[in-house]
């Protein structure tokens, strides 16, 4: 049976059609077709079978506290139908249920909403792959749909075209063959291919070294080929990550807070249980009373108020108040340029303790530039420059270093630079790419990325026109308004392109054999002197063909016979003069700068001297033949080399500092290699120290943590750490260190390949991540990516992950929050985020953070507020309950009061300002409880209030009376405690009511307690109100955070307050509501048992800021910190 090859990469181009049984000339026939079609499937994805809306709405409702409510709602509807002898008080009693399953049903269609999104990353893969593929079957070519191939198939690709499987080079059609796969393995440039089988001991290596490998889904950018179809479907690399995702979104842990949620609600669930049955077992007494008629009915009653006490105890209104404050973090989110796609994201960046992030693209510009280059100064020495920017924008300064400390702006070429006439006109033609401008005066870059930079760099340099330089250069309008390529044009003026002569690997050079026509602007003077003795000048090549050549430095110097001077002069270059160039070359390259260097010929060329473009000429046997194009690209002049480099993206060094500063570590985990991560690293932060102290490849032979001592941070002994009242989140102690002491936790760095990471002992893994502050993972392969967030996962952090390639995509939906980038991020990583930098700026990440930290600290306040209304409905209820006195209020009044009247207080309270202090503390700990001991008991004491000061009001109208004009008939406090057995009372004459009749006394303690109830009601309001200003500050008093600290709030609690009038004073809503009108004597009694509530509360802020210190991070150790000492690969100028 046939299978397929295993490790391609290592098998001849022979092996691999022999193993499918195939011809490079012919192609698969068609019966092979029909079996391999049979046997391998079609070039498709899985498609997961998604589940149905039906079961994705049942799931909603597998939550305790959804199912308490339920039954509370069942049984309400119960209780309603089986006593429903008024008409008014039917009505009433069918309110509750059906507003709480209105609740129940609306939050139930909101996750379905969320979770409907989840497959959404699985399209995007499937959009990536291409609809045609050219394929030579039974000895003719054809296009036909991808996902038709089958293994074995022979196809040719070409410049632009999408790969449409897994393929093995076979032969290449031009010189060299480039691909753009930046995407699934994170390089920050086009990657050469070649049909070269690798080494056999080769076999297990990543991605980005198979040099002869094609993957699904990336692009070729230069050059076509043959090849063979060794992997389709999901067994191609873009299939693999189609599983990672798959797995990732089947692990997916819920948020921090949502785990807090439903712990608390699980928690509160409980209590709720037990004090229900509490209160219907110590109303058994009761059950008898004449009152009810009979047992059944006493039972059922008591039933009905344990119900009661079941929707006062559950905050209904508590997943729609979350619900809206994070819809309006996203809000304020998004005007920061952060644009959340999941909720829960928003709460969840508030506790995030490691960034591990992609470094192309993210960290980076993604742009490559030129940031250094030097040219020939004289036979001894060179002269360097440096040149600003950090994009494809043609706008940055140039300067020239005078001296090892100095340095001046270099304004642009002059007529005195011939040197530099000729090093622009030279990466003017031997460029392909061309520089793009949008109307948003964005610069773009069509064709290869290192080119790319070379033509900005000629932008840079300007020309000799000064008419031009003064009108374009440095200037971004009026570049914008007319073309991108104003200098490269003037260089490329009047000059013919005849040939170009290719790249290839071998010779490591490219060049273009031009010649300048009669119109041209731009001679540039020669003068050839070799030993002081003037050989030729420049008018004997004015019309002779010239070569430009760019290429490797090392292999250009080889072939180089003379340098040029600044003013044109062409000297001899030694042999020790290549050293030195070379030694500037190798100090380019230690700072992780890929190099070029730029030659010409002029002369020396025989018949290519006059060649213009004919078939049939002297010497055409070099030009048909790659492989002598070594032999024309001979005797070369030297005119400099130039630096290149993906630089760090404006900001994101300050960006890292401030997540140090927050107790955030930033890792670093790219597919590029190691040199180059390391110098971006360094450059922004993430890796601080020397460089010797960054290799941990020696860490393989150690076995116990014992002798891993490297890395770990500065820790202090158990006593001083109480001391020192330090916050630990769970891997790092954060504490007010000195300088000194908390530098040393933050050279405490490490920089590794994928390989070299995997190859490591768990315990070292994990020591790597738990105690390093600052990480990077070159080299990595997708499969890295994930066992680098699982492992931090199982340490108990809580990681973002950023990245906008394809290969981000399984680690993106693996880690608590994944961050894709909203302009250069792919579809996939976008659908596999759960937030899109719309700005594509790290920095926006630190700002999503502080604002996710603030966001949790005022859902801290609402739920604190929440939390304590329900509190004191709960006591107001039990107390009710065990003094036996009727009950003062109805179920509908409580959920009212949960869903309405407390609802606007709680969501302005997601508006409270953001506190100063907040990117001053560490993370706070994956288990860090929503209330602790403290607060509970503070939420206990207010509770306690609330209950005494709403049952009080109600036993204070029975028996002393608040307004006389009401009537009402004064009885004892005992009398209002057997109120059940009214009718066995001697002469008990009630005055009648509010409903309450002569002829039933005890219709006084039922129908006509409307008043009393008003009054409960209304003091309950009220104090909930005043509980919101108390919830503005955990701590601080209403005198230093006060009312209109938060604007909304007062508003809010004014809204709040007239909804409550609406019901009180319009008569058919106040039917409904059971409730009275109150008159000013009534209002100045609910007013003077709801002031108390802020005098206690202020007491026990005090407690607490007298025994709770809060712990800060230490932000002035912080800012000693100094990155700049780090090992930096980019030498500006300042």
């Amino acid at each position: 049976m046939i299978s397929l090859p295993e490790d391609p990469h290592v098998r001849t181009c022979d092996e691999i059609l022999r193993h499918f049984n195939v011809d490079i000339d012919v192609g698969l026939s068609l019966g092979q077709i029909d079996q391999y079609t049979k046997h391998f499937g079609r070039n498709t994805l899985d498609e997961k079978e998604k589940i149905s809306i039906w079961n994705l709405i049942l799931a909603q409702f597998n939550d305790l506290l959804v199912k308490i409510l339920l039954g509370a709602a069942l049984m309400s509807f119960v209780f309603a139908t089986m006593g429903n002898n008024h008409m008014e008080e039917g009505i009433s009693s069918f309110i509750e249920p059906i507003v709480i399953l209105c609740i129940l049903i609306i939050n139930a269609f909101v996750g379905v909403w969320q979770e409907s999104n989840a497959e959404n990353a699985l399209e995007a893969l499937k959009r990536l792959q291409p609809e045609l593929a050219e394929v030579l079957r039974c000895g003719i070519w054809s296009e036909i749909p991808a996902e038709e191939l089958v293994p074995g198939d022979i196809v040719r690709v070409r410049v632009g075209d999408r790969i449409p499987a897994d393929l093995r080079i076979i032969k290449l059609l031009t010189t060299s063959l480039r691909v753009e796969q930046s995407q699934l393995t994170g390089e920050s440039s086009g990657v050469l291919k070649t049909a070269d089988s690798l080494d056999m001991s080769k076999r297990c290596i990543e991605i980005q070294a198979k040099n002869n490998m094609l993957y699904s889904s990336t692009t070729i950018v230069h050059g076509s080929c043959v090849a063979c179809v060794v992997s389709t479907g999901m067994k191609t690399e873009i299939g693999a990550i189609q599983s990672a995702v798959q797995r990732a979104a089947e692990s997916t842990e819920d948020t921090p807070l949502s785990k807090k949620v439903d712990e608390f609600g699980e928690m509160l669930s409980k209590v709720i249980a037990i004090i229900c049955i509490i209160v219907w077992i110590i109303n058994c007494r009761n059950f008898k009373d004449p009152a009810h008629g009979s047992v059944i009915n006493g039972a059922i009653y008591y039933l009905k108020i344990a119900v009661a006490l079941a929707v006062a105890a559950i905050p209904e209104g508590l997943p729609a108040v979350i619900t809206t404050c994070l819809a309006l973090g996203t809000r304020k989110m998004a005007q920061r340029n952060a644009i959340v796609r999941r909720l829960p994201s928003v709460e969840t960046l508030g506790c995030t303790t490691v960034i591990c992030s992609d470094k192309t693209g993210t960290l980076t510009t993604s742009e490559m530039c030129c940031v250094r280059f030097f040219i020939p100064k004289n036979s001894i020495e060179v002269s360097r420059y440096s040149v600003e920017g950090h994009s494809y924008s043609p706008i940055g300064n140039i300067y020239k270093f005078e001296s090892s400390n100095s340095s001046i702006r270099f304004k642009h070429i002059t007529a005195q630079d011939a040197s530099l006439q000729w090093l622009a006109k030279c990466l003017s033609l031997c460029n392909a790419s061309q520089l793009t401008v949008d109307n948003g005066y964005k610069f773009k870059i069509q064709g290869e990325p290192t080119e790319g930079a070379l033509r900005v760099l000629v932008e840079k340099l300007g020309c000799t026109d000064e008419k031009l330089n003064k009108r374009y250069l440095n200037e971004l309008a009026a570049r914008a308004s007319h073309t991108a390529n104003i200098f490269s044009n003037f260089w490329c003026e009047g000059v013919k392109l005849i040939t170009t002569l290719e790249f290839h690997r071998d010779r490591k050079s490219m060049s273009v054999l031009c010649r300048d026509t009669e119109d041209t602007t731009t001679h540039i003077p020669i003068k050839t002197y070799i030993s002081n003795n003037l050989i030729s000048s420049s008018k004997s090549f004015s019309r002779s063909n010239i070569l430009y050549v760019k290429g490797a430095p090392e292999s250009i110097l080889e072939r180089c016979t003379t340098f040029m001077m600044p003013d044109g002069t062409v000297e001899t270059i030694t042999e020790n003069y290549k050293n030195i160039i070379l030694e500037e070359v190798g100090n380019m390259a230690n700072d992780a700068l890929r190099t070029l260097a730029a030659a010409i010929r002029f002369d020396g060329l025989g018949p290519l001297s006059e060649y213009s473009g004919q078939a049939k000429f002297q010497g055409a046997e070099l030009l048909s033949d790659p492989s002598r194009f070594v032999e024309i690209e001979q005797q070369l002049c030297f005119l400099g080399v130039l630096g290149i480099f993906d630089p760090p993206r404006p900001g994101v060094k300050n960006a890292i500092l401030r997540c140090q500063k927050a107790g955030i570590r930033v890792f670093m985990i790219t597919g590029d290699n190691r040199n180059t991560a390391e110098a971006i690293a360094s450059s922004i932060g993430i890796l601080q120290g020397s460089k010797d102290s960054w290799n941990v490849s020696h860490l393989a032979e150690y076995d116990s943590q014992e002798k891993f001592s490297m890395l770990k941070p500065l820790m202090i002994e158990e006593s001083d750490e109480k001391k020192s009242r330090n916050v630990s989140n769970g891997r790092f102690n954060f504490m007010r260190l000195s300088s000194e002491s908390f530098n040393n936790q933050f050279t405490r760095c490490c920089s590794l390949t994928g390989r070299e990471f995997e190859e490591l002992p768990d315990n070292i893994k994990l020591s790597i991540l738990r105690e390093s502050f600052g990480v990077v993972f070159s080299r990595t392969e997708p499969k890295h990516k994930q066992v680098i967030v699982k492992l931090l996962s199982e340490l108990g952090e809580i990681t973002a992950m950023t990245g906008d390639g394809v290969n981000d995509a399984p680690a993106l939906k693996q880690a608590d929050i994944g961050i894709s980038m909203g302009i250069t991020g792919t579809d996939v990583a976008k659908e596999a985020s759960d937030m899109i930098l719309a700005d594509d700026n790290f920095e926006t990440i630190v700002a999503a953070i502080e604002q996710g930290r603030s966001i949790y600290m005022n859902m801290k306040s609402f739920i604190r507020y929440l939390i304590s209304s329900n509190i004191g409905e709960v006591a107001s209820i039990f107390l009710t309950a065990a003094l036996g006195i009727p009950e003062g209020l109805a179920p509908v009044q409580l959920l009212w009061v949960n869903l309405v009247t407390d609802g606007f207080p709680a969501t302005a309270l997601g508006f409270n300002p953001p506190d100063p202090r907040v990117m001053r503390r560490p993370p706070r700990r994956k288990d860090d409880s929503l209330i602790s001991a403290w607060v509970f008991v503070r939420f206990l004491i207010i509770g306690l209030y609330v209950g005494i000061a709403t049952v009080g009001i109600f036993i204070w109208w029975y028996v002393w009376g608040i307004d006389p004009t009401d009537g009402n008939t004064l009885v004892t406090f005992d009398q209002l405690r057997s109120w059940a057995k009214c009718n066995t009372w001697q002469n008990f004459i009630s005055n009648p009511v509010y409903g309450s009749t002569v002829s039933e006394p005890c219709s006084y303690f039922t129908t006509g307690k409307k008043k009393a109830s008003t009054l409960s009601l209304t003091v309950l309001v009220v104090i909930e109100m005043l509980n919101a200003l108390n919830a503005l500050s955990e701590d601080n008093s209403l005198l230093q955070v006060p009312p209109w600290a938060n604007p909304l709030l007062f508003i809010a609690i004014i809204l709040s307050i007239m909804v409550h009038l609406v019901i009180l004073y319009i008569p058919p809503i106040a039917a409904i509501f059971s409730v009275v009108p109150l008159s000013f004597t009534d209002w100045k009694a609910v007013i003077w048992c709801s002031i108390p509530v802020i005098i206690i509360d202020e007491i026990l802020k005090a407690i607490s800021r007298g025994y709770h210190r809060i712990i800060d991070f230490p932000m002035d150790d912080v800012n000693d910190l100094d990155v700049s000492k780090s090992h930096s690969p980019i030498k500006k100028i300042q």
